[in-house]
């Protein structure tokens, strides 16, 4: 508002400046020149008719600078907002892709919305991400928008004219160029069918170590200003941090899958372990587990599921540990009270199975194999669908395999019974688990 005033009091001053001056210089002109009346009249006219010319002209020239500057500012002001506008929506996209990576969205959620993002502000048609694998060489794709993905993988891995791989060997912050420049490969000429002209490749890395290329792809020229590179430079270091969270849950998947295989190879041993003390070296656990397993898939059981069935199965004795030997090993039929004892193996697999968060899910095999339909079974008397469906599959198997199996008070059946001559082994599996559905 002050500025507006003094622009108000200048442009005021300058006009009562130059009118003041001409008032005074043109009488006295008059005074000087003119004796006769009548000529005094005629110049006194023509004095009135220059002061409004020449005002109009001073008028002019002074709302001509100040217009003229009026409207540069807001062309400026017009540049500055839309300049700012358009550094916002980068912002917010940059905090997008920030939130993404934060929230550990999945890799390929964050890549897709990273490439979208770049697409949009960079004024390009497509863009690929690309991970290399130290050991092979080759590249896999981790993201492509706007062009197959199919194309861009053949490109990667294309021997004559990968851009991925002449990204990496220039050691430079990245390489352009036209596409119609390079060697003739099947990939480039669809990229060049797709209408794409020219290309920037850029390597990712991090510490020092190659992590892939980032490729993209233009039906015109880029136009790479200092505020496009600034753009650009910001995408890379987001995807690049993207990259080290991936391998990051990557390790820790690898790590967690060796851990697991590691305690499952544990679980294993010790059901064998069992086995030679109950069984001698026919491993019992493992035949009724894969058994087990095959009535499970048989069923439909979720996968998810079926890897706690496998450890439930392996560790469903693990409760004889407690039983002494001179019941366990007993080659006749058991007393009541050897028999109550015995039935104590159960319970002791639930006490030492829940101490372990990591066989939680797996307990209901050890815990309730022994539970009957009609609640007659052990430890809770469970009858019907309370039984556990993990252990109402087991029991079907435990059940097979004891009448199939010798055991010390008793030989196995060495044929088929009545009710299972009619049909091979799986099949009748398949209409034992249908029941207990």
């Amino acid at each position: 508002m002050k500025e507006h005033l003094k622009e108000a009091l200048r442009i005021s001053g300058i006009y009562a400046g130059v009118s003041a001056l001409w008032i005074f210089l043109s009488d006295s002109l008059v005074t000087t020149f003119a004796r006769d009346p009548e000529a005094i009249t005629v110049i006194s006219m023509y004095k009135g008719w220059g002061f409004v010319l020449l005002t109009s002209i001073m008028l002019f020239f002074l709302l001509k600078n100040r217009l003229e500057a009026l409207a540069a500012a807001s062309l400026e002001n017009a540049r500055l907002l839309s300049e700012t506008r358009r550094q916002l929506a980068s912002i917010q996209a940059l905090h997008g892709i920030d939130t993404a990576i934060i929230e550990s969205i999945a890799e390929q959620g964050v890549f897709d919305l990273t490439l979208d993002t770049i697409i949009q502000q960079l004024k390009i048609d497509a863009a690929s991400i690309l991970c290399r694998d130290p050991k092979e060489g080759s590249f896999e794709l981790l993201s492509a928008r706007g062009v197959s993905t199919a194309t861009i993988l053949a490109m990667a891995n294309c021997k004559e004219n990968s851009l991925a791989r002449r990204a990496l060997e220039a050691g430079k912050s990245y390489i352009t160029g036209r596409l119609s420049e390079g060697k003739t490969c099947e990939a480039r000429d669809r990229l060049l069918a797709e209408g794409m002209e020219v290309f920037c490749a850029i390597p990712l890395a991090s510490k020092g170590e190659a992590l892939g290329v980032m490729e993209l792809f233009s039906r015109r020229p880029f136009d790479p200003s200092a505020e496009w590179n600034e753009y650009l430079a910001m995408f890379v270091g987001q995807v690049t941090i993207a990259f080290n969270n991936m391998e990051m849950v990557r390790k820790l998947e690898r790590s967690n899958e060796g851990l697991v295989k590691a305690y499952d190879a544990t679980i294993e041993t010790l059901s064998f372990a069992l086995d030679l003390k109950d069984h001698g070296t026919n491993w019992h656990s493992k035949r009724v587990t894969d058994l087990t397993m095959l009535l499970a898939r048989s069923m439909g059981i979720a996968d998810d599921r079926l890897s706690h069935i496998w450890r439930g199965a392996m560790l469903h004795d693990i409760g004889k540990i407690g039983i002494p030997d001179s019941i366990l090993l007993k080659p006749g039929a058991l007393d009541d009270e050897e028999m109550a004892a015995m039935r104590k193996h159960t319970v002791y697999a639930h006490q030492m199975l829940s101490r372990i968060d990591y066989l939680a899910q797996a307990i209901d095999i050890p815990y309730a194999h022994h539970e009957k339909w009609d609640g007659s079974g052990y430890p809770r008397g469970l009858r019907g669908e309370d039984i556990p469906l993990a252990a109402r599959i087991f029991a079907v198997i435990d059940v097979y395999d004891a009448l199939t199996s010798d055991r010390p008070y008793r030989p196995a059946w060495r044929s088929d019974p009545p009710w299972s001559r009619p049909s091979s082994p799986s099949s009748r599996l398949r209409r034992a688990g249908a029941r207990l559905l």
